[in-house]
């Protein structure tokens, strides 16, 4: 998260001191989701701001995205948009994965649904954003069919009916920021 940080810089200042320091961050994210992937043996062992299994990645991965996109024509290294579309596809297959084999309630599958959507809007270059679209569409229809109360509220009280109503408010405006309504039918429909 603490790229978005470097993201904003960048587009206040210009500097180029923080495409640096964005390339060296994602060059550790690199070398830690590796160290960690290899010798993971449960998706639960791990505390959730640090396990790439947590429905939350797809979260982290989606903010740093929106720093790559910022920084993307500054002359990165050829290791940092591969990283960055490992990154992407490897949190966006999981969040499929994890939305798709079972039904959550609450706001976890419901920001985790979100993140997918707006990840799958932001790189329509991946063969399988389809699928993406299609899977974050139908569990956000699905979660605030059976989540919210008549009048809107959802069903968690507390903050958390404005972090699932936020991130998939995210997510809309992500899709309309970058005009592809028409590849989010489900999403879009009142």
């Amino acid at each position: 998260e603490p790229t978005e940080n470097l993201g904003d810089a960048f587009l206040l200042t210009g500097k180029h001191m923080y495409v640096d320091a964005f390339e060296k961050a994602l060059r550790i994210h690199k070398k830690r989701i590796k160290q960690i992937t290899e010798v993971t043996t449960s998706p639960t062992e791990h505390n959730y701001t640090t396990n790439p299994y947590h429905d939350s990645q797809i979260i982290r991965a989606e903010m740093l995205a929106y720093t790559y996109l910022t920084m993307k024509h500054q002359n990165l290294s050829e290791d940092t948009h591969a990283t960055m579309m490992w990154t992407m596809l490897r949190s966006c297959r999981f969040a499929d994965f994890n939305i798709r084999t079972a039904y959550t309630y609450g706001n976890h599958q419901t920001y985790e649904s979100g993140g997918l959507a707006s990840a799958a809007c932001l790189f329509p270059e991946f063969p399988e954003c389809g699928t993406w679209i299609k899977t974050a569409s139908r569990s956000i229809k699905y979660h605030f069919e059976n989540e919210l109360y008549p009048d809107g509220a959802y069903m968690e009280r507390c903050g958390y009916h404005s972090v699932a109503m936020g991130f998939v408010m995210h997510a809309v405006a992500t899709v309309k920021a970058n005009h592809a309504e028409k590849r989010f039918p489900e999403l879009m429909n009142r």
